[in-house]
């Protein structure tokens, strides 16, 4: 049967993300040990995560720490548009076992 195990690590994932973005936008910039002690995340989780975040654009480094882009506003809104669709699809995924699950209950 499919894991579920690899979408639940990515949402984890996708949140901690999500509030390093938002620390960034609350402080403007801020140092990867300042994020680490305010999120409670590893110190080197918190490196990987601003890794991601400059290779798409989102986060770049300043002589103070890290800061957003101007991009990462449009990338926010293009997570919005992808995280609505796949709830759509998610949404979908959970009607199709529901309607299996009732012929499975008439067939008893």
């Amino acid at each position: 049967m499919l894991n579920l195990a690899n979408i639940e690590r990515d949402l984890a994932m996708l949140r901690q993300i999500l509030e390093v973005i938002e620390l960034l936008v609350d402080n403007k910039t801020m140092g990867f040990r300042k994020i680490s002690e305010k999120t409670d995340l590893p110190p080197h989780v918190v490196k990987y995560i601003l890794s991601i975040l400059q290779l798409d654009y989102i986060v770049r480094t300043s002589g103070k720490g890290s800061v957003l882009t101007p991009n990462a506003k449009q990338e926010l809104k293009f997570l919005e548009e992808d995280l609505e669709i796949l709830i759509q699809e998610l949404k979908e995924a959970k009607d199709h076992v529901s309607r299996i699950l009732k012929k499975l209950e008439e067939q008893e």
